[in-house]
């Protein structure tokens, strides 16, 4: 599978910060880079950055997620 020592070491990665959820973590990051044409590594790096792969966390300035994106800014394109 192309790719697969990629998704293993960010998968490794991940179960350091929230190791019950690196599983799931992988094959979202995985999906949406596929979908996006985003380096997984990027994806990943980003998540780490905003949320330590805390997803239930939100910001003081409200954003949410994984990539703490904020609501305001995204909504338009989840309803069209």
């Amino acid at each position: 599978m192309p790719g697969s020592r990629d998704l293993w070491q960010i998968k490794r990665f991940i179960s350091v910060y929230q190791p019950k959820y690196a599983e799931r973590y992988t094959e979202v990051i995985d999906w949406y880079s596929a979908k996006h044409g985003i380096p997984r590594r990027v994806v990943t790096a980003i998540i780490y950055v905003e949320c330590r792969f805390q997803w239930w966390e939100t910001s003081p300035a409200g954003c949410v997620g994984p990539m703490q994106v904020s609501p305001r800014h995204w909504q338009h394109l989840c309803y069209t």
